[in-house]
């Protein structure tokens, strides 16, 4: 194998000035390697950057100050899921105005309606969670759903985040009776 000098190394490759700008800007890494045909067949097949990505979609975020606080580490499997469920509700802007009713947190998490009822007061209690409104009926007699607000976000209305959740302590000596939950 003969040595080449820095020179000649060079030269077998193609400069970035060589390949239109168009091309380097969609990515399209065959035109940096091909030769003159290949640039061309780049150009008639390259597609802008991006061009049919439409994102992941919303996720539910959960820091990690929410998962290492004492409410969020004692707390049940079924409330969890039920705060997860209200958070996927949350938009980025409607906070104090996610409406949640039982019967659809239920179809949700693929339980009985009556079985998300203390799910939801064991939330409120450990300050995850404040109803904004509660539930009614409206003027035509139609049911209207509760609306929540997430206690670890601001609201919608300007009023900040006041995470009760993070001062929430369990209590070992006093355990609740069955007819108390």
């Amino acid at each position: 194998m003969a040595n080449h000098g820095p020179q000649e190394r060079r030269s077998c490759h193609r400069s970035r000035l060589d390949i239109p700008r168009r091309l380097l800007r969609s990515g399209c890494s065959s035109a940096r390697l091909a030769g003159p045909a290949g640039t061309e067949r780049a150009q008639v097949m390259a597609k802008p950057y991006k061009r049919y990505k439409r994102g992941a979609g919303r996720h539910v975020q959960l820091p990690e100050w929410l998962q290492a606080s004492e409410a969020w580490a004692t707390l049940p499997p079924g409330p969890r899921a039920l705060y997860i469920e209200i958070k996927r509700r949350y938009n980025g802007s409607n906070n104090g105005d996610i409406y949640l009713s039982h019967r659809n947190a239920a179809a949700a998490l693929n339980v009985h309606r009556n079985t998300v009822g203390p799910w939801f007061r064991e939330l409120q209690e450990r300050g995850f969670i404040t109803m904004t409104q509660p539930p009614h009926l409206g003027p035509s007699g139609i049911g209207k759903a509760s609306v929540w607000a997430l206690d670890e976000l601001p609201t919608r209305n300007g009023k900040p985040a006041t995470k009760q959740f993070m001062s929430w302590r369990a209590n070992p000596r006093y355990k609740k009776s069955r007819s108390e939950r």
